[in-house]
C-alpha cells in the first residue's frame, strides 16, 4: 500500500514510511508511544540502520566499478564479478570498522 502511493506521489517510498511513522507517533495522533515497543524499538532502530548502510555499501561499490567498465560486455561483466567481491568483503569484515578500531587500540 505504501508503495503504491509513494508510486503515484513520485517520491520514494522511504518518505512516506517515514512520514506515516511520524504521523502515527507521539508527535503525529501518538497513536503508537515508543515505551510500547520497549526494547524491540532499540533492535528494530539497529536493523533499520543495518540495512540502510548494506544498502548504501552495495550501491556505492556498483557505482564506483560500473563507471570504470571498459572492453565491451566482457568488461561489464568482470566489473560486475568485482562489485560482488567487494561488496562481499565490505559487508563481511564490518566495513572494516571492527579491525580498524582494535588495530589503534579503541574499545567500543
Amino acid at each position: 500500500m505504501f508503495v503504491l502511493l509513494a508510486h503515484a506521489m513520485r517520491v520514494s517510498a522511504i518518505v512516506v514510511l517515514l512520514l506515516g511513522g511520524v504521523l502515527v507517533g507521539p508527535y503525529g495522533l501518538n497513536l503508537i508511544a515508543p515505551d510500547v515497543l520497549g526494547e524491540g524499538l532499540k533492535t528494530i532502530i539497529g536493523l533499520s540502520v543495518g540495512l540502510i548502510l548494506f544498502a548504501i555499501t552495495i550501491v556505492l561499490v556498483g557505482c564506483h566499478n560500473g563507471l570504470r567498465v571498459e572492453g565491451g560486455s566482457r568488461g561489464v561483466g568482470l566489473m560486475t564479478t568485482r562489485s560482488v567481491v567487494m561488496d562481499i568483503f565490505f559487508i563481511g569484515n564490518d566495513f572494516g570498522g571492527n579491525h580498524a578500531r582494535g588495530a589503534v587500540g579503541v574499545n567500543v
